[in-house]
């Protein structure tokens, strides 16, 4: 039927727009004035933005964004990010993860640019959780503890790179709570103390790296 008069017209079909320098800005398609199928977007300079499909005005299949220094791509279901997306870095090395309904969800990884993992991160519906390491670029530890819904817990961990113990924090829902250690890269103490509820307390000594004591 014939559209009636004053009635705002409804995009049907493929479209191309463009900047005005006169590249290509977009280019998909309408279906019942949604956006639907495959629809690509470049930038001024003439390179890509990005590249997905619709269904019925919503994200919905494989995606892929290009950045200043990045390219992520990954799917999408019903508007939200869900399944592993894999963000790549121009630098080298990349970022590997799941989202769930458009939460990180499960284990997301790092690696450096020779493919050595710098990092191992697990995430349950949004929020860190379970036990988190991070690793330097030779494969030694540099930190490592658990996340218990979100607050840090327990034992935190963290190292030099020539392999010395750094600190070692403990932790209660989120808070440092308890015994709190440093140590320079040569095994001597650098701070020795406690915190409450994120907040030092009691006496702290202060040490050089020769060992000797700086303050208390």
């Amino acid at each position: 039927p014939a559209a009636k008069p004053g009635a705002r017209a409804v995009r049907h079909g493929p479209v191309v727009a463009y900047h005005s320098n006169g590249r290509k800005r977009s280019k998909g398609v309408y279906v019942d004035g949604a956006l639907h199928g495959l629809w690509k977007r470049w930038k001024r300079s003439g390179a890509k933005r990005t590249v997905g499909a619709f269904k019925q005005g919503v994200r919905d299949g494989p995606w892929q964004f290009w950045f200043r220094n990045s390219t992520d791509r990954g799917p999408y279901a019903a508007g939200t990010k869900h399944g592993e997306w894999t963000t790549e870095l121009y630098s080298g090395g990349k970022i590997v993860g799941s989202y769930a309904a458009g939460k990180q969800d499960g284990a997301w990884l790092t690696f450096a640019k020779g493919g050595q993992k710098t990092s191992a991160h697990l995430y349950k519906q949004g929020r860190p959780d379970g036990t988190w390491r991070g690793w330097y670029g030779d494969g030694k530890k540099r930190v490592e503890g658990s996340w218990n819904n979100g607050r840090k817990t327990g034992i935190w961990r963290s190292w030099h790179p020539n392999g010395q113990v750094q600190s070692t924090t403990e932790y209660t829902d989120g808070s440092r709570n308890g015994s709190h250690v440093e140590h320079y890269a040569n095994a001597k103490p650098r701070a020795k103390g406690s915190y409450s509820n994120g907040q030092r307390v009691g006496a702290w000594t202060f040490y050089f790296d020769t060992g000797a004591t700086r303050a208390t």
